[in-house]
């Protein structure tokens, strides 16, 4: 989310085979830390966007503003990891933590892993004027989304959960056009898993895979 890159045109989406309310635990929670670490990102220039490597890798800085920052920003990203820890080891979504989202609810009738119904959620809605960090800067997108799983159909692992991103994707990108975008945007998916922390990633992957040699 703390991209370099202009947040009307960027897009989270966590594909979630597992479809564990865990995980949409966790995405809630770094949501909410969205709206601190993506100004501090852009006041201080922070590299590696991550929030764990940049506070594992780094010292209080002696000037006094970006210091009190630091402190501030290091502290929501402490207190956001042990809420999720907390919950892991507990294996369950606190009472009152479940009422403050209605997203929740999805997980009334999921059985098992291998077996629910879809689950989307829009967490930040890139629509809603209101999506806004502290700063009241404009916020990307944030989509979970646990596509459909049954025994009796197959899911075609990572390619099939991809697929399900694409066409709701499309969907959604058809449901905001506007007159000065119309119709399906170029998608870029950059793999979590490939480690992409720094904040120009989205131009480097696009500048890559538009270049004639690519």
């Amino acid at each position: 989310m703390a991209y370099d890159y202009p947040p009307e045109i960027l897009s989270i989406y966590l594909s979630d085979d597992g479809g564990s309310d865990l995980t949409f635990y966790a995405l809630l929670e770094a949501s909410r830390f969205s709206k601190h670490w993506i100004p501090f990102c852009k006041k201080f220039k922070v590299d590696p966007r991550s929030p764990a490597v940049y506070f594992g890798t780094t010292s209080e800085p002696h000037d006094t503003e970006h210091g009190n920052e630091w402190l501030s920003t290091k502290k929501l990203h402490e207190e956001m990891a042990n809420l999720i820890d907390t919950a892991v080891k507990l294996g369950l979504i606190p009472s009152e933590i479940r009422a403050e989202h209605k997203g929740f609810a999805e997980w009334h009738s999921v059985v098992n892993s291998g077996i629910h119904h879809t689950i989307l959620q829009i967490l930040i809605d890139g629509r809603d004027p209101n999506a806004v960090d502290i700063e009241g800067s404009a916020l990307p997108t944030l989509v979970y989304m646990a596509r459909e799983k049954r025994p009796q159909h197959p899911h075609n692992f990572k390619a099939g959960a991809l697929n399900a991103l694409v066409i709701f994707t499309c969907l959604y990108v058809e449901t905001r056009a506007t007159g000065r975008v119309k119709g399906q945007r170029e998608q870029d998916p950059i793999n979590s898993w490939a480690g992409s922390r720094d904040g120009p990633s989205p131009f480097s992957s696009w500048t890559f895979g538009t270049s004639p040699s690519s």
